[in-house]
């Protein structure tokens, strides 16, 4: 038992190390994200458009409100827009106007030091009355992931601000998307590696769907090679 006792606490150095540069190299990659996103966002300022980054600071002291704990959030809102507008008329010229508003797309990056994991996930657009969320405002989409904090590059920001980019087309009521861009969206969503549904139902992260449906296809090819050799054998 002493020796599986040795091998436990190898890995569990292992995981340790690798938390720990996850928290010292953090700080450098948050830098660098946040330099990119602010680029876009002035970029769009010329143009008027406004853009949101958020940058993860922590409160100042005595200011209310809620800090995460081991949690650091960096992340790129996309500007919202009125979609539609209704006016109830009532007596005496006691008119009621009311907007919907469609918040756009965001994308939010984030640390989880207890993990020792950088994430990204794409928030969808949503419509409300005013600024209350309809009911199926938080669903997402996890574009990245890395336990390795070397992943998260100024090129790999910058591709997390096209996929966004392209989300917030397809999904909102107020943009055509285009052929290409839903099919890349829809890509996304198959990709997702929490779609772990697997074999009987079962949860794990061995075969996703969509490495099940390439393990499929590469089988079926195989099976069509070999019976062309024998075919012409």
């Amino acid at each position: 038992m002493d020796e599986v006792w040795k091998r436990e606490r190898r890995r569990q150095e292992a995981e340790q190390w690798r938390k720990n540069r996850m928290r010292l190299n953090w700080p450098i990659h948050k830098l660098i994200a946040v330099k990119a996103l602010n680029e876009f966002k002035d970029a769009a300022r010329q143009d008027r458009q406004a853009y949101v980054v958020a940058n993860g600071q922590k409160r100042h002291a005595g200011e209310l409100g809620c800090d995460f704990v081991g949690r650091e959030e960096i992340g790129l809102e996309v500007p919202g827009s009125t979609v539609s507008k209704t006016i109830e008329r009532g007596p005496r010229g006691a008119n009621k106007i009311q907007s919907n508003y469609e918040r756009g797309a965001r994308l939010v990056i984030q640390y989880n030091e207890w993990r020792g994991i950088i994430q990204a996930w794409c928030f969808l657009p949503w419509i409300g009355a005013g600024a209350q969320p309809r009911a199926d405002h938080d669903k997402d989409i996890l574009l990245f992931y890395t336990y390795n904090p070397d992943d998260l590059t100024r090129d790999r920001v910058i591709k997390l601000v096209k996929q966004t980019l392209t989300i917030q087309r397809v999904v909102s009521c107020a943009v055509h998307a285009s052929w290409w861009d839903v099919r890349k969206f829809r890509w996304w969503k198959y990709v997702d590696d929490r779609n772990r549904k697997g074999i009987g139902g079962r949860n794990f992260n061995l075969l996703t769907v969509w490495r099940t449906t390439i393990i499929s296809a590469a089988l079926a090819g195989i099976a069509a090679l070999e019976s062309l050799i024998s075919l012409f054998s």
